[in-house]
């Protein structure tokens, strides 16, 4: 048989091509007749669990099943081939496989692994390897830094998942096996490649020193076999695997070898199915009106869609996607589909959905799924050989008959007061084409002449004169508070208590004290509140996102950004008001760290200038955070300065022009200007780009659809991070209100 070579070529489509003779080596790789004595063309099965010994501890290559079996070496060899690797080991589970590779650790050795791991990964690390004496630590890789800030002198294994399960997500193998080797040499790179295989992604090439499966799957993709593997190149990891593969006996039958060295033959036509048919779902989910993402990596719109590309010669038939809706839609949405079966696993030849919160990662910790974004309207699909016309209309009809009151309900939103913010966020709301099925009904403030003329310039049907009046009312669902900075508290309270969802101006509140309050309370009535940090809805900053995912900047290591404006405002400039640079204009600045970053800074410096009234109006504001990445920002409320932020990355800078904190315009990597019109409005605005505030209002309405009670692009745990940098700032320029000597519940 030729001898082929793995070749790494870019395809036309931007996947790396696939190997040469793929298929001609999984049907003869290990399975020349001449091993056989009856030269069978197809390897015979033996089952018998020992052999005869020429004289004592002598044997002819087998003496006991557990320790080595002529059908279980057959397979062993084919995957071993078709991986690229030297050696290959078969398990009786892929969890079983997972138990053996930790068993190579010893008590005080430490694991980093990827996040977003199955569920019986999780637990197996969590409950199992840790009660041994191994340390693991759980981090997202997909951020830049993380890697390098989790590893420790006693690290001894790198656990991936690349596609992770079941948010999708990419991890650049290359880059990670390399942050980890310079590390020490002596870290041993794991990559689970169960939702690919070989056919599509082989992690030797880029750096792996085990490959892992759960064969279970794609392998065999029968759904009649339980079974793992590793793969491995290095002569001394194989050999300490073939002792523990013996002395834990964790082997398979040699039947269920022979099972899946019979699958093997047919993998490269069914990974071309499952490929093709996938993707065309992937494509029509997304443009689907009650579907908010689709988590697949051969989307341009994955977040790590150009990492997939360097190491993926496609994906495979498995993937998620988030409806808007909640537990109960779920479950209508998946006791409605007739072709698609209701069931755990996945790489099978029949078509399968499950609820990951409820299923194949019930067991994860609950704060560890939430962080994760594993919620109850996410949805994984394992696209089967049927016929994909069939499938696609299986979904069609059964998301027709998921949420079908909610989908259809209109949105009333109650404005709460009549200042120049309001002005700005209904401008921008009444104009926006992509707002949906949402209205602005109600007007509330203190002084009614004022609300009235309000209503009168807006077209808003109710004037309130007191907030506890729209509070109560019944015909308003959610209200956008953009009072002076003291009332947000009060007024999301009021609004809160009595069961209306909140979009509250920013700074949320004065303090991080009164911020966990608000958060509490909005999780015991189960109401949805957010910041309006309408920043992290910007087109240009979702693009700013994709770009360093994909890599295109390379490790983010600084950011330069400032924030000044000429301002004689008793809002901004006077104590009693809530004035503050840091709270007025400085919140943009620590939003956009945070927004690259995804890390709370290890120090905080600020120095600056307070005013008569005893607030800041000036400061710069230093963060550092781990492996040297910084941020330098400046505030001015006096000086107008040019309002715009770089991004440096060790492979490029991206630049938000002025005004950086929505910008219509962004210096890419490769210095071309991009342009994010706005809309138009006939309406003058108060501020700058105002036309942006309405975004958010269209997240909060996919957010309270969906049954959520926090954005997943603001969260709560975000605000709690913005208001902590806020009192550090104000601790250290010496600035204090009032409520800072409070509790609150």
């Amino acid at each position: 048989m030729r001898q082929l070579k793995f070749g790494i070529k870019m395809a036309d489509q931007g996947f790396l091509e696939q190997q040469p003779g793929f298929a001609t080596i999984a049907i003869h790789a290990g399975q020349e007749p001449e091993k056989w004595n009856s030269a069978a063309v197809v390897p015979p099965i033996t089952l018998s669990t020992t052999f005869k010994q020429p004289a004592p501890a002598e044997h002819t290559g087998f003496e006991y099943g557990r320790s080595g079996n002529p059908t279980r070496n057959t397979l062993e060899e084919c995957l071993a081939a078709l991986e690229g690797g030297k050696h290959g080991f078969a398990f009786a589970s892929g969890l079983g496989a997972m138990t053996t590779v930790t068993a190579l650790l010893s008590k005080g050795d430490h694991i980093v692994a990827i996040d977003d791991l199955y569920g019986g990964s999780n637990r197996l690390l969590r409950q199992v390897v840790a009660r041994m004496g191994i340390d693991i630590t759980f981090t997202d890789l997909t951020v830049s830094g993380n890697l390098e800030n989790a590893l420790q002198d006693n690290t001894k294994m790198l656990w991936l998942e690349t596609p992770t399960n079941p948010n999708l997500k990419v991890i650049d193998i290359a880059e990670a096996a390399k942050v980890a080797k310079n590390r020490s040499k002596d870290i041993i790179i794991v990559v689970d490649n169960t939702f690919l295989t070989c056919y599509l992604q082989k992690p030797l090439n880029f750096g792996a020193d085990i490959v892992l499966y759960s064969l279970t799957k794609y392998m065999n993709g029968h759904s009649d076999v339980l079974m793992g593997s590793a793969v491995v190149n290095d002569q001394a990891i194989a050999t300490k695997l073939r002792f523990l593969q013996n002395a834990m006996g964790i082997v398979p039958s040699p039947f269920d070898c022979y099972l899946v060295n019979r699958s093997l033959k047919t993998l490269a036509l069914r990974m071309e199915r499952h490929k093709e048919s996938a993707l065309t779902i992937a494509k029509w989910l997304e443009k689907h009106p009650k579907v908010t993402e689709v988590m697949h990596p051969g989307l341009p719109s994955h977040k790590q869609h150009e990492i997939a590309k360097k190491q993926m010669t496609g994906h495979s038939g498995v993937f998620s996607f988030k409806h808007s809706g909640d537990l109960k839609e779920s479950k209508k949405f998946l006791s409605s589909l007739k072709v698609f079966t209701l069931a755990e696993s996945l790489g099978g030849y029949e078509s399968l959905a499950e609820l990951p919160s409820l299923m194949t990662h019930a067991s994860v910790p609950d704060k560890q799924r939430e962080e994760l974004g594993i919620t109850d309207s996410l949805i994984r699909l394992s696209v089967g050989l049927e016929d994909v016309e069939d499938l696609i209309e299986d979904l069609d009809l059964a998301l027709e008959k998921t949420a079908e009151n909610i989908f259809k309900m209109t949105l009333r939103w109650g404005i709460v007061t009549a200042g120049k913010i309001c002005n700005d966020f209904v401008n921008a709301f009444n104009s926006f084409p992509e707002k949906g099925d949402q209205l602005i009904v109600a007007i509330a403030a203190r002084n009614k002449d004022r609300a009235a003329e309000f209503a009168k310039i807006h077209n808003i049907a109710k004037v309130f004169d007191n907030y506890e009046a729209l509070a109560k009312s019944t015909d308003i669902d959610v209200a956008y508070i953009g009072a002076l900075n003291p009332d947000h508290y009060g007024l999301a309270k009021l609004f809160l208590e009595n069961g209306k969802h909140v979009l509250c101006e920013k700074p949320f509140c004065l303090n991080m004290k009164q911020t966990q309050s608000l958060i509490n309370l909005s999780q015991k009535k189960k109401l949805f509140i957010m910041e309006a940090v309408w920043t992290r809805f910007s087109p240009a900053y979702i693009y700013l996102e994709r770009e360093i995912a994909a890599g295109n900047l390379g490790e983010i290591r600084f950011i330069e950004a400032n924030f000044g404006i000429s301002c004689d405002s008793d809002r901004a400039l006077k104590k009693e008001y809530g004035g503050s640079a840091v709270l007025d204009v400085g919140i943009y600045l620590l939003q956009l760290s945070q927004y690259v970053f995804k890390e709370e800074p290890k120090k905080v410096t600020a120095v600056g200038n307070l005013n008569d009234s005893g607030v800041d109006d000036t400061e710069t504001i230093i963060l550092e955070y781990g492996g040297g990445k910084r941020a330098v920002l400046n505030t001015q409320l006096g000086l107008t300065l040019l309002n715009r932020a770089t991004i440096y990355g060790t492979k490029g800078r991206i630049t938000l022009e002025d005004p950086f904190h929505f910008p219509d315009k962004v210096t890419a990597v490769d210095g071309t200007l991009k342009t994010f019109p706005l809309h138009a409005t006939s309406l003058p605005y108060n501020f700058g780009n105002s036309a942006g505030l309405a975004y958010q209002a269209v997240e909060v309405a996919r957010c309270i659809r969906a049954g959520l009670i926090e954005s997943p692009r603001m969260s709560h745990r975000e605000s709690l991070v913005l208001a902590k940098l806020m009192d550090t700032v104000r601790s250290q320029l010496g600035v204090h209100y009032d409520v800072d000597d409070q509790e609150f519940p």
